[in-house]
């Protein structure tokens, strides 16, 4: 051992120094050099990189630095999702697309139907049935409209009460067998009774059950905001409203009327998908109005509603003629579809009531003038207002007094339409004081709307 101790390294096995070329000085580093291992418990937390402790090299994160999987290899949970959750989002979009179609379906009934009785009213009024006079015969679509306004508030209260549960299609099946049901046996029995009863309360609180299914159903799509779903599939109501009108004038209308709503609802009942959510909660309005805003508002919204109807109903009686109702109603559709796309620079409140101070300042002119041509020139002017007032109403309604709106509004719908038939029946120029009241009541209700606008949002201009 002390023989291996005392030995020392040759000369000859010590290694040479590099070579260098004499031009080239030795490189120098003036940073320091990385650390070849990064910190393990701190670069990779809860699958999501640690910007507090980066690793030593950008590959060498696990985020990063991950290796492609084979495809026989079994996936986790968190990558077999992915591909599920796109189908779903697929097949959600395609019971939404379909669901609107059927809340236009829907609507070419329950805005049609109420929108061409003017046609039968002017029929029985110079029928046998004229006897009961016109008070009588108006009583029938004032109960219908205002069914279809109230009950909708209805059916959404027993929609909550039940939590949303399924038995939609089924009431919405009886309440197409109703509607039906109604126009037929009105061909067969026909009499003043019978029409008061089944187009009254019969067919209005069938059609209202249908309207508020129908867009209760296409909400849970849109996160349940009811009054958004409200304002679409405009064009096709009032597409309805001319087709009705025009099968009014033809014979057997309501035949061709009772075929024609069942054909339309029992393809909408197969359209319509609902999304299942049972943690979903319907939306508040959107804010809460105070008394002193919500009495000028009220009084203008019942005025609107109260003078609206009026001209679409009784013009056939005050003009002898069909024509400018048909382009009231064509106008309406195109107004009700442009009227939905409203500008957000523009508001909804604001578009109400330009409408209806619109449709009231151009209404007046046929009564004092009674030319043919100005009545079509008018009929267009005021199916542009028309349009706008029934596509918004439930939209405006709710952002100032919630649900209850739109029974306000069908009461005083009631109210118009029978007090105007009193007028007429007891003036002798009932006619233009009717069309005058029917005018003015367009631009007073527009104007307070307004001043409730004006109060609630004095420094904004656009409302929604």
């Amino acid at each position: 051992m002390h023989i291996l101790a005392n030995l020392k390294p040759h000369a000859s096995r010590t290694l040479p120094a590099p070579h260098r070329r004499p031009h080239a000085p030795p490189r120098t580093s003036t940073t320091p050099k990385m650390q070849a291992q990064s910190p393990p418990s701190t670069s990779f937390r809860n699958q999501f990189s640690d910007s507090a402790a980066r690793p030593a090299r950008v590959l060498d994160s696990p985020a990063v630095n991950r290796r492609f999987y084979a495809p026989d290899e079994s996936l986790s949970g968190r990558f077999r999702s992915a591909p599920r959750k796109e189908k779903d989002t697929a097949k959600y979009a395609r019971y939404r697309n379909r669901t609107v179609w059927a809340q236009a379906l829907v609507l070419f009934n329950v805005v049609g139907i109420p929108m061409s009785q003017g046609v039968y009213l002017e029929e029985r009024y110079n029928s046998k049935d004229g006897k009961m006079g016109l008070f009588a015969l108006s009583v029938g679509p004032a109960v219908q409209i205002l069914c279809i306004l109230a009950v909708p508030m209805m059916v959404r209260w027993v929609y909550e009460r039940r939590g949303q549960r399924s038995g939609w299609r089924i009431a919405f099946l009886v309440a197409t067998l109703l509607v039906v049901c109604a126009h037929l046996l009105l061909h067969w029995l026909g009499g003043y009774i019978p029409s008061l009863i089944l187009l009254g309360p019969v067919a209005g609180i069938a059609l209202g059950t249908l309207a508020g299914i129908s867009t209760l159903v296409l909400s849970s799509h849109y996160r349940s905001d009811v009054p958004l779903v409200s304002t679409q599939s405009g064009f096709m109501g009032f597409l309805g409203a001319v087709i009705y009108t025009v099968l009014g004038v033809l014979a057997y209308a309501h035949i061709t009327t009772a075929a024609l709503v069942a054909a339309t609802l029992l393809a909408a009942c197969g359209l319509m998908r609902r999304v299942d959510n049972p943690h979903q909660t319907l939306p508040t309005p959107p804010f809460k109005a105070k008394v002193k805003i919500l009495i000028p508002f009220t009084l203008g919204y019942t005025i609107i509603l109260t003078t609206i109807f009026l001209l679409p109903l009784y013009s056939p009686l005050l003009i002898h003629t069909h024509t400018p109702l048909l382009v009231s109603l064509a106008t309406a559709a195109i107004s009700a579809c442009l009227a939905a796309q409203t500008p957000s620079r523009l508001g909804i409140v604001n578009t109400f009531i330009a409408a209806s101070i619109f449709a009231g300042a151009v209404a007046i002119l046929p009564i004092f003038t009674p030319l043919p041509q100005l009545a079509v020139l008018c009929g267009v002017a005021y199916g542009i207002g028309l349009g706008a007032i029934v596509a918004l109403e439930s939209k405006v309604a709710a952002g100032f007094c919630g649900r209850w709106g739109m029974v306000v509004g069908g009461v005083g719908a009631l109210v118009g339409i029978v007090g105007a038939a009193l007028v007429m029946e007891g003036l002798e120029m009932g006619s233009r004081v009717v069309g005058g009241c029917a005018a003015g009541g367009l631009v007073l209700g527009g104007i307070c709307v307004g001043v409730a606008r004006g109060m609630n949002c004095p420094k904004v201009w656009v409302v929604v």
